[in-house]
């Protein structure tokens, strides 16, 4: 276990971790109590497990969270000239190692992200002060569309405040009616996404426990990304449900202290 911890205000995104003799290692990143934006009051810690470059990818369904007037994008770039593209507009041309921001708004809840490199996209809930009272900062990666899945059984979070639970969903608008959420069909929920209607979205309220995600469709573009969140007043979680970049076995046991 090593750490590093960066002076203050210094951005750490674009370091480069990497092991030798092929060695396996998990990497974790984040802050301790930070402000989004940074000029606005409200601050919360940001932490989440840092993707493998061989899983990065160069498509994603951006949406943006239930509640919050404003949240933030983040794209970092694996390569050099980078272009990013949002809903068809060129945002920036990145080198390797760069990261952009921009923003995400509710009166634009769904984006299509295009990239010319591989990239690494983490979407930020904005502090209570700024993008809305329920809510505060933290970070959940994107999953890129090329990482999708088609089952998934997840848990709400409750740290005694939290009162809105929510997920939100991406697939192929083929795949629209064969969304389930416990078993029943989720189809009424979706709608395309204006600059890329081969994909539809649904940002649904679940309630507080253990659910299932599932898209029943065949053929090589079934399956779905998504990542659930939380909010209360100053509060808040978010979590991606998982994707298809690495398998689990689930008939594993696990034992802790014998």
């Amino acid at each position: 276990c090593y750490q590093v911890q960066s002076e203050t205000a210094v951005d750490l995104s674009g370091s480069v971790i990497s092991a030798s003799d092929n060695k396996k290692i998990a990497v974790f990143a984040g802050n301790y109590a930070n402000r989004v934006p940074y000029e606005h009051e409200g601050r919360d810690h940001l932490f989440e497990q840092m993707i493998p470059t061989s899983c990065w990818g160069k498509a994603f369904v951006l949406t943006g969270s239930v509640m919050r007037t404003n949240d933030r994008v983040r794209v970092t770039a694996l390569n050099d000239n980078c272009q990013v593209r949002k809903d068809g507009v060129l945002l920036a041309t990145l080198n390797a190692r760069q990261t952009y921001e921009f923003e995400m708004t509710s009166s634009t809840p769904v984006a299509y992200l295009e990239t010319s490199e591989p990239t690494s996209v983490f979407l930020y809930f904005t502090g209570a002060w700024y993008g809305g009272e329920n809510g505060d900062p933290s970070m959940v990666v994107i999953n890129p569309i090329e990482q999708k899945m088609d089952n998934v059984t997840f848990s709400t979070f409750n740290s005694g405040t939290i009162a809105y639970h929510y997920i939100n969903v991406v697939t192929k608008t083929t795949n629209v009616s064969n969304m389930t959420l416990d078993g029943n069909s989720i189809s009424s929920e979706f709608t395309t996404v204006p600059s890329q209607p081969d994909f539809s979205y649904a940002r649904i309220t679940i309630n507080h426990g253990t659910h299932t995600l599932s898209n029943t469709s065949s053929g090589d573009e079934k399956g779905f990304i998504a990542h659930v969140y939380g909010l209360a007043s100053w509060e808040s979680y978010s979590y991606s449900v998982g994707s298809m970049m690495v398998a689990i076995p689930t008939n594993a046991h696990l034992i802790v202290n014998g």
